[in-house]
Parts: C-alpha cells; sequence; structure tokens
C-alpha cells in the first residue's frame, strides 16, 4: 500500500511542473539534463565617452621619488619664479663672473660735502706763536699767525678751525717755574673764549735755562669771530727777584671746515 501511494505522490508532482512551465520546458530538461550557449542581444546599446573634458587634477600619494637621467647645462626661465621659504643652496665650484663695461672711476657725491680751506697750499693750516718776555713780568702772552704771515690768524668767515696736532716748547731761567701754558680762543660764535691747557715736561737744563716741551694730538675747536685771534698764554708767578728771557714757541696743525 506504501508503494502505490508514493507513486501516486509522484505523478502529481509531474503534473504540477508541465503546468507551471509547459510541457516542453520538462521535455527539454529531461532530454538534455546538460547545460548549453545561448546568443544574448544587448538592445539599446550605451556609448562610453574616454576623451578628456577641461582641466584634470592629477593627486600624487604620499611623495614620490624624482630621478633626473641628466641635467640640463642651462635653463630658461621667462618671468618670474616664487620661491617659499629659505632654500638651500650648494655651489660645487665658485664660477667666475665676468662685468662687462664697469667704469674705470665711481664719483660719490655728498649732500654737503665739508669744504677745506687751503691756507698753505696743501689744504692745511699752520700757525705759530712766539713770546719772549722777561721772568720779572711773570706771564705774557701773543697771538698766533700762519707761518710766513704778519698779522695775527683769524678763523674765515663761516668756517671752524679744528686742531689736530700742538708742539711747543718753553725756556725758562733755570730754577723758575710757571704755573701754565695754554691756547685761548673763541669757542663759541658768540665769541666766548676758552683755553686749551697744555702739560709741559722738562726735557733738561744747562745750568742756565731749563726746557720743556709740549707734544700732544690734541682735537680743539675755535670758531670764526670778528677779531676771533688765537693766542699763546704762559703765566707765572716767578720767584722773587728772578730775571732773565723767558722763550715760547708753538707751532699748532689744523685745518678749517665749513661751520655749517
Amino acid at each position: 500500500m506504501i508503494r502505490p501511494i508514493k507513486y501516486a505522490a509522484l505523478g502529481i508532482g509531474f503534473f504540477l511542473l508541465s503546468t507551471a512551465f509547459g510541457a516542453d520546458s520538462v521535455r527539454v530538461a529531461a532530454a538534455d539534463p546538460t547545460s548549453r550557449s545561448i546568443s544574448v542581444t544587448v538592445v539599446n546599446e550605451p556609448t562610453v565617452a574616454a576623451t578628456q573634458s577641461g582641466t584634470w587634477t592629477v593627486g600624487l600619494a604620499g611623495t614620490p621619488t624624482v630621478n633626473v637621467a641628466s641635467m640640463p647645462g642651462e635653463v630658461n626661465v621667462n618671468g618670474s619664479v616664487s620661491i617659499n621659504g629659505t632654500p638651500s643652496v650648494n655651489v660645487g665650484s665658485l664660477p667666475s663672473v665676468t662685468v662687462g663695461n664697469f667704469p674705470s672711476s665711481q664719483v660719490v657725491s655728498f649732500a654737503s660735502p665739508p669744504t677745506v680751506i687751503v691756507n698753505d697750499g696743501a689744504g692745511r693750516v699752520v700757525l705759530q706763536g712766539l713770546l719772549t718776555f722777561d721772568a720779572s713780568v711773570g706771564s705774557s702772552y701773543g697771538p698766533l699767525s700762519v707761518i710766513g704771515a704778519s698779522s695775527p690768524y683769524t678763523v674765515t668767515a663761516g668756517k671752524r678751525l679744528v686742531v689736530d696736532t700742538i708742539s711747543a716748547k718753553i725756556e725758562v731761567p733755570h730754577g723758575d717755574s710757571f704755573q701754565s701754558v695754554s691756547l685761548i680762543g673763541p669757542a663759541a660764535l658768540d665769541g666766548t673764549q676758552a683755553a686749551l691747557y697744555l702739560v709741559p715736561v722738562l726735557l733738561g737744563t744747562d745750568g742756565v735755562f731749563d726746557s720743556y716741551v709740549v707734544s700732544v694730538s690734541q682735537k680743539a675747536y675755535f670758531e670764526s669771530v670778528a677779531g676771533g685771534e688765537i693766542f699763546l698764554a704762559l703765566s707765572g708767578p716767578a720767584p722773587a727777584g728772578a730775571t732773565g728771557p723767558v722763550f715760547a714757541v708753538v707751532t699748532v696743525f689744523g685745518h678749517e671746515v665749513s661751520a655749517i
């Protein structure tokens, strides 16, 4: 009884498959159970465009390594080149630089160049003063003059005398003394006088006269004013009863410049 029921169930199954897929389909599957090739036709085939459109941006992942097989001997750059940051430049060998059409001389201009007065033909002012008096007087002074001139020297109008070096020699009776040796002249445009004191050094004695010398590079400035003479002054006091000549000579080296 079980076997007839089994066959009946199989029959019902085949009937249902025949109804769903058709009798032909069932026959094809039963006749040719293996797979076969079927041609497929695509209707409305799409077109794929592979051309560039617009500007492309290419991104590189990471930091690529670029190798240049040979470096060109010369690279011409038209326009401007911008460099971000401060690059390090290594030069294997120092190149030779040739400058064409370089001027043989260069002219340097000053807005207000100083004016130098040539008093002795060589761009300098050389002054000299001489004092001779008796020791009993105790002190004396006399104006300085340009060497070779008879009249006292005054600074040229609108200029300023710059004193560079002072040299002097003083002789006094043996055992005599003095308090100071100085140059006196106008130190301000209003004519105010100022003294530049010198420091004499005893050079020696012959038993009759004591010799002192002054030799110093000393900057001093004297202005141009009316009647502004420059004097050599020597002051005592001399010992009581001292007599005999006192001799002093001074030479001043300097130059005049514009006072503006």
